[in-house]
């Protein structure tokens, strides 16, 4: 303890100084591009009571406390993991390559028709987020928690799991992710694998079935293993034998009726959100509320009132055109479900703008070229955006497809747009975060005159 007194109570932790409100505790973390110990000023004028440092600051009002410890970071995680423990709710975490943050929300949906749920807003789910989700959001009032965790290196899931101590833990899937930190994919799915191995001997692993990779995670976890996927296996499982379009709820980008089979009876589920990948979370979802009491039914009715808003891809209309605004990230799988739900999208011209993928390592190139492929069956305009996105245009050639256009430059491709989409088209937009494809979306806006952000989403 630098100043001020260890006792006072303190509102909630943020660790960007813009978002601070009187009473908070400003956590000086360094960063990529900064360094949270420069802001603790900021911090102490918007009200802060106190902030975790690893060293004096200056400039400092006198009523705000510094709490000197050796890594602000490793403090905030044990704050949340004290704060976690003073609670006896339920814990489900999720993660896997693809599909965290969609089962994650199903996953809520379902838990809360039983109890009140939290689950971390956003995509708050590293080493920063999820402490700061549970220290702000954790409360007397809960009954259970879902909490989605990432990964960039071995032992990340470990230390989440050490905070949130999970009793469920669901792994959604082993991909091409994060290759140029990890290296191979033997490593990610060693990774992913320390949620099943922090488990605790009465918990329950809920794992992808479908993928080899994570359904070989149950060797982590004998006790008990709950499977998922298009084939039933295993004592217990929950099992998807069919799935059919379903009306879609207003604005919506469409629904379907889902065939379930498993281990606690059979079910018709109406799922107010398209896509097999979503199909397939959904699975894990039920499986997470048949292992946390609910019924099948009970969890079946959890699904169906799933918030299309909520979700990553974006129905917007504007002048005509209509686009799957998916901007969010990308990685192979992703993709390929973003050209899958473009696939089934209707009448009209489909068009897919895509931007690179990064963090592939030397899978890069092949993994572009398969995409490409996979876009020439979904599509019929390619528009690909980037260095890495010339394995795009060729996959795409390669698989016969008519339309493809390459742009190295971003600028370039967007000045062209006005030549390439009409109205009638539907346009689905991807790419990775740093490739800004929100931008293609802002220019489809402008050229066909629609309103500003807002719209549907899937």
């Amino acid at each position: 303890m630098l100043r001020g007194d260890p006792g006072a109570p303190v509102a909630g932790f943020r660790h960007d100084s813009r978002q601070v409100q009187p009473g908070d505790c400003f956590v000086a973390l360094p960063g990529a591009r900064t360094d949270g110990h420069l802001h603790v000023p900021a911090a102490a004028a918007a009200g802060a009571a106190c902030a975790l440092v690893a060293r004096d600051v200056p400039g400092v009002p006198p009523g705000m406390a510094l709490i000197r410890v050796p890594d602000p970071l490793l403090a905030l995680g044990s704050a949340a993991a004290r704060h976690r423990q003073q609670f006896p709710v339920r814990v489900a975490a999720v993660t896997g390559s693809v599909g965290k943050t969609t089962t994650k929300d199903l996953v809520w949906a379902v838990l809360s028709r039983r109890y009140r749920t939290l689950r971390n807003p956003g995509n708050l789910n590293s080493e920063v987020g999820l402490p700061l989700a549970i220290l702000n959001g954790l409360g007397p009032e809960h009954g259970a928690a879902v909490l989605e965790m990432a990964m960039r290196g071995p032992g990340q899931i470990a230390y989440l799991a050490s905070i949130a101590r999970p009793e469920v833990g669901v792994v959604t899937c082993v991909a091409p992710v994060h290759l140029e930190l990890l290296g191979t994919i033997e490593n990610i799915a060693r990774a992913k694998a320390e949620l099943v191995q922090a488990l605790p001997a009465d918990g329950v692993a809920i794992l992808n079935g479908d993928d080899p990779r994570v359904a070989a995670m149950a060797a982590a976890h004998p006790r008990r293993v709950v499977y998922y996927g298009k084939v039933a296996r295993g004592t217990e499982f929950v099992a998807l034998e069919g799935a059919e379009p379903a009306p879609p709820p207003p604005g919506g980008l469409g629904a379907q009726r889902l065939r379930v089979r498993s281990h606690a009876g059979q079910a018709q589920v109406y799922l107010p959100v398209p896509g097999e990948h979503v199909a397939l979370d959904a699975l894990a979802a039920l499986a997470a509320g048949l292992v946390m009491g609910l019924s099948l039914e009970e969890a079946a009715e959890g699904l169906s009132t799933v918030d299309p808003g909520e979700f990553r891809m974006r129905l917007v209309e504007t002048g005509g055109v209509r686009i799957l605004d998916d901007t969010y990230n990308a990685s192979p799988a992703s993709v390929k479900a973003a050209l899958a739900v473009l696939a089934r999208s209707g009448q009209g011209r489909r068009t897919a703008i895509l931007g690179d993928m990064f963090e592939l390592g030397a899978l890069a190139a092949a993994a572009h070229r398969e995409v490409g492929q996979a876009a020439a069956a979904a599509a019929d305009v390619l528009v690909a955006v980037g260095e890495l996105a010339r394995g795009y245009a060729e996959g795409a050639r390669e698989a016969g497809l008519a339309e493809v256009h390459h742009f190295v430059d971003r600028q370039a491709a967007l000045a062209a747009l006005a030549g390439l989409v009409q109205p009638g088209d539907t346009v689905l937009v991807k790419g990775s975060r740093g490739m800004r494809m929100e931008e293609f979306v802002e220019r489809l806006r402008l050229l066909f005159g629609g309103p500003g952000p807002g719209g549907s989403a899937a």
